[in-house]
């Protein structure tokens, strides 16, 4: 799930690692303004995860003007 309250469009970025070491593993999703976002597991592509899970967005602000995503994770095995 994701909301930007962004006057633009923004990137989110999802994979592994922090800042220089960040890895995108699945494609961009560009969230426009003012829209809420819920994503299943039908619409991302299945792919399994052996390093924590970083989301990363190209913007960012406080109050208002926050990008807000929640990621759940399933684990299997």
């Amino acid at each position: 799930m994701a909301f930007s309250g962004q006057a633009a469009n923004v990137t989110l970025e999802i994979g592994t690692g922090l800042a220089a070491a960040f890895a995108r593993t699945l494609p961009r999703i560009t969230l426009i303004p003012a829209l809420d976002y819920e994503l299943g597991e039908l619409d991302c592509p299945n792919f399994e995860f052996q390093a924590n899970i970083t989301g990363q967005v190209s913007a960012a602000g406080a109050g208002a003007l926050a990008v807000e995503v929640m990621l759940e994770v399933e684990e299997i095995g």
